[in-house]
């Protein structure tokens, strides 16, 4: 009589978009893995199309003034405030991705930008991000067009191109 073994195969999707693809519908939180590491959880907006979502502030439940560590690691409640993490951004972009940001004014007003190409480099590249600026649409400025090439920056590592520390003088709420 001998030992049966039994193997289990887990299908992940490699983002929220595949999952779109396939038929989900609904917003929320699912296990994705966009390469060959370890699966992580991520929210997804469905509403919209199937977008990963990388940072989501809502009610300022969660403070964004973090330390790099923090930052490549991720933090928050992904059915709240949360930044997903340098690290998982990286792994979901390094084939190039597209960027859409969403943002709700305090009227109300919903404004945009959409960027065609955008990545995150890893972390040895202090997190560097390109976008193809010329692929830009939107009613908001073009935020990432400025910072394209810029090294990822918390309030104890400048690696930006300004004089003093943006994460400073912004009060750490943004990297």
């Amino acid at each position: 009589m001998g030992l049966g073994h039994k193997v289990v195969s887990i299908l992940f999707h490699s983002d929220c978009l595949e999952l779109f693809d396939k038929g989900e519908r609904n917003d929320g939180v699912y296990r994705i893995l966009p390469d060959d590491g370890c699966p992580f959880d991520v929210y997804c907006d469905m509403t919209n199309g199937g977008w990963t979502v990388m940072q989501r502030r809502k009610d300022g439940s969660v403070s964004f003034k973090r330390t790099w560590t923090e930052y490549a690691q991720g933090f928050g409640d992904l059915e709240g405030d949360f930044w997903v993490g340098l690290n998982q951004i990286h792994r979901l972009t390094k084939d190039s991705s597209q960027i859409y940001i969403h943002l709700q004014q305090y009227d109300g007003q919903w404004l945009y930008a959409h960027y065609k190409e955008f990545t995150v480099s890893n972390a040895a590249t202090a997190y560097r991000m390109n976008v193809d600026k010329y692929s830009f649409e939107g009613t908001l400025p073009d935020v990432f067009g400025y910072n394209d090439n810029m090294k990822f920056s918390t309030h104890e590592r400048d690696n930006d191109n300004y004089g003093d520390s943006c994460s400073v003088t912004l009060h750490g709420d943004s990297g």
